[in-house]
């Protein structure tokens, strides 16, 4: 019995570290393109489209203060899809101070947390990027906006709930950015998100 015991324990271990690698191995692949289209860009081969007009009603708020203008459109579409209402979502420029104080094994490019005490408001914080980057970057902070807004995931003061499992930040230091658990989340449902807001600002549907 101990023997069998013995062989599961060995099986879970197994399948959890193929888990986790192959989550670092899909994040590893999809940050190499992002890299590749900004390359492209910046050496002109690849350039950007214009964003549609697209008007429509909405009872979310975004005010956007960061350095470029269409950010606010990403964040108004990506609410609509993900049939969000009465939020309000403030925009602000990234600073290197607040990517100094992020304890993520890769570049800090946004950042989104609950604003005050109200449920309803946010505050994202992000860098400079074009368009198609900045939808693939939001898609991702909005799917964190979902995760605090059905309150699967708490801010505390001394570490973070994640679906009623407790994790202190001590124990969060440990933990590589690509697999706690409320990343993976994001990580597995940005591309559902991004896919629709590209349809609908670049006009392909």
């Amino acid at each position: 019995m101990e023997f069998i015991k013995k062989q599961w324990k060995w099986i879970a271990s197994i399948l959890l570290i193929l888990l986790i690698g192959y989550g670092y191995w899909r994040y590893t692949k999809q940050e190499e393109f992002y890299k590749r289209v900004k390359n492209l860009m910046e050496i002109g081969i690849f350039e950007e489209r214009e964003f549609e007009d697209i008007e429509f009603e909405t009872t979310n708020t975004v005010y956007n203060t960061a350095n470029k203008d269409f950010y606010d459109e990403v964040v108004q579409v990506g609410l609509r899809e993900m049939s969000m209402d009465s939020i309000v979502v403030s925009i602000k420029q990234i600073t290197q101070s607040s990517k100094d104080n992020f304890d993520i094994d890769t570049e800090l490019r946004a950042h989104i947390l609950p604003n005050g005490s109200r449920g309803n408001n946010y505050v994202i914080w992000i860098d400079d990027m074009g368009r198609f980057e900045s939808i693939v970057v939001l898609s991702h902070e909005l799917i964190h906006l979902s995760q605090y807004q059905n309150k699967e995931l708490i801010i505390e003061e001394d570490g973070i709930v994640w679906k009623r499992i407790k994790f202190t930040y001590q124990d969060i230091s440990y933990m590589d950015y690509r697999t706690r658990p409320w990343e993976r989340d994001a990580f597995n449902k940005e591309k559902t998100l991004r896919f629709k807001i590209q349809d609908i600002l670049y006009g392909d549907n």
